[in-house]
């Protein structure tokens, strides 16, 4: 629903506020004023989180148990992803989806004496509950959840007629078929670095006059003219030269004021009196 007024705070996107753009502020505001048919979320119950996830969007909902023994719906949540996290694998899309449902929730879940229900439709996700290799992304949401006392349940996506249709809308698709296109996986810069260890000191030296002393390189400091000549070349040493060498330039002696404060005159002490 709110997709056209998001897409304007996107970078590069100019600024044009059109039927489209209008129609979704409208319908949010009826969304926002209308009373849709929730139960309240009383900390007394017990609670169940319905969680799924799609090639775009991660989506959820929270029931809370009725007096009739009947879980009704609480709250909504759907959230688009981000061009990293379409990247990632199906599991990790769908566990993605949980920690979102329990960062949006969090005030009722963490509140409930009662250990809460976490339906989804991929049997994998049970892979997270035994000892694995974990990436960093991974680890913290391992941290994440446990503050949360929760039990994992497999349901069939026929089953999960609540949260399944929120990904289904047509104007939350992203199509991420153009996210991986015309990408360089490796710096090409780096791949032309040359080790010149084997050379000599005066080959070393003249490679620093290059990235240093010419006019195009501009006597730049230690800092830039070492970026500079790592893109291409490295060999042992290769900072202290350029120190060594950019410290006993003519040229950056005389053009370049010195930044620190002049000391100041040793004073001596007054001979104290007494002890």
């Amino acid at each position: 629903m709110a997709r056209p007024l998001m897409d304007l705070t996107c970078k590069d996107v100019v600024f044009h506020f059109g039927d489209k753009e209008c129609a979704a502020f409208e319908a949010l505001k009826a969304a926002f004023t209308c009373a849709p048919v929730l139960q309240y979320p009383d900390q007394d119950r017990k609670f169940r989180l319905k969680t799924d996830a799609s090639k775009f969007t991660v989506r959820g909902v929270i029931s809370v148990k009725c007096e009739d023994g009947e879980f009704r719906p609480v709250a909504y949540m759907s959230h688009s992803m981000t061009l990293p996290e379409r990247n990632y694998p199906i599991h990790d899309k769908e566990m993605l989806a949980i920690i979102k449902a329990t960062e949006a929730w969090r005030h009722y879940l963490e509140a409930t004496p009662y250990a809460f229900e976490i339906y989804t439709d991929h049997h994998n996700l049970t892979y997270f509950t035994k000892s694995q290799n974990l990436s960093k992304h991974q680890a913290r949401w391992q941290m994440w959840m446990t503050r949360f006392n929760y039990s994992l349940i497999y349901k069939k996506g026929t089953q999960m007629h609540v949260a399944d249709p929120l990904s289904r809308r047509s104007d939350y698709y992203v199509s991420s078929s153009e996210d991986n296109k015309d990408q360089t996986l490796l710096n090409p810069v780096s791949i032309k670095l040359i080790d010149v260890t084997d050379q000599t000191y005066e080959e070393h030296q003249s490679l620093i006059t290059d990235f240093h002393d010419t006019p195009v390189a501009g006597h730049k400091g230690v800092k830039a003219t070492f970026n500079a000549l790592r893109k291409h070349y490295t060999w042992k040493g290769m900072k202290e030269q350029i120190q060594t060498d950019v410290k006993h330039c003519q040229k950056c002696q005389q053009s370049k004021v010195s930044n620190q404060k002049t000391s100041g005159s040793l004073l001596p002490l007054p001979v104290p009196k007494g002890p």
